[in-house]
């Protein structure tokens, strides 16, 4: 008698760490499950019903978790403000999972009692709080409070020569010249430019402008006869003036 209650002993035990295994795995209801498959199958069923019963009084005497709804409110404390934490991690290390808060400190998400939370915010510490083991309702809400973690570095100046004894030497030997500059000069002055603009075509806003001008023009004689240039004494005037002054045999190719 004394052996076979040893061998029951050992047998409950082992299958207690089994439910114990499996219900922080997956559920309690899969660890039982699985645990009256296995008694079946290698007990028999006088065993099995003793073994059950002693089971049965284990495991109402320790404190199996429940499933609740957990949530609540992320904050960080600014001075004596609570200000809402958006996009806070909440994570169970148990399970691997978690969830975000929303843009106004909230979260909720399923656990079990007696599971530990981390939450986590970048420049923030982090917080770890266990839920309780037991609970009157099946949801639990809690406000966290987030506190800053920041680093203060010492005060550093930089200096862009070594030391003092440095700086005349350095000064004196410091090339202050911009030849970027000077090409730029050299390339936007008026004899340059002058030069080149014959043979630059126009923009989009100098075509635009002579458009309209042309179509000014054109309105201007609208059910009329146009009056000809040839016969404009004033342009015959800016013409033998244009010859005088050699503006049509002086006329250069613009640089390539």
């Amino acid at each position: 008698m004394s052996k076979l209650t040893n061998v029951c002993h050992a047998h409950v035990n082992w299958f207690y760490q089994i439910i114990k295994f499996y219900g922080q795995k997956y559920s309690f209801n899969f660890a039982i499950r699985y645990v009256m498959m296995d008694f079946r199958s290698n007990l028999p069923t006088s065993l099995v019903t003793v073994i059950m019963l002693w089971l049965s009084g284990h495991l109402s005497a320790q404190q199996v978790p429940s499933l609740v709804q957990f949530s609540g409110t992320v904050f960080a404390l600014e001075g004596q403000k609570k200000l809402p934490l958006p996009y806070a991690n909440i994570g169970l290390p148990r399970t691997h999972r978690g969830c975000y808060s929303n843009d106004q400190g909230f979260f909720s998400m399923p656990a079990q009692t007696g599971d530990t939370v981390l939450v986590q915010y970048l420049g923030f510490k982090t917080q770890s709080l266990r839920l309780p083991d037991q609970l009157t309702n099946g949801s639990y809400y809690i406000e966290i409070l987030m506190y800053r973690d920041t680093f203060e570095l010492q005060r550093t100046t930089i200096y862009p020569i070594p030391s003092k004894e440095h700086f005349r030497p350095e000064f004196l030997a410091m090339d202050v010249s911009d030849p970027l500059k000077e090409l730029a000069e050299k390339n936007l002055s008026s004899d340059v430019l002058a030069r080149i603009a014959p043979g630059v075509p126009a923009d989009g806003r100098q075509t635009v402008n002579l458009y309209f001008q042309q179509q000014a023009v054109n309105a201007v004689y609208e059910g009329q006869f146009k009056p000809q240039n040839i016969f404009n004494p004033m342009a015959w005037i800016e013409f033998i003036n244009a010859l005088k002054r050699g503006d049509f045999k002086n006329k250069r190719k613009p640089p390539k």
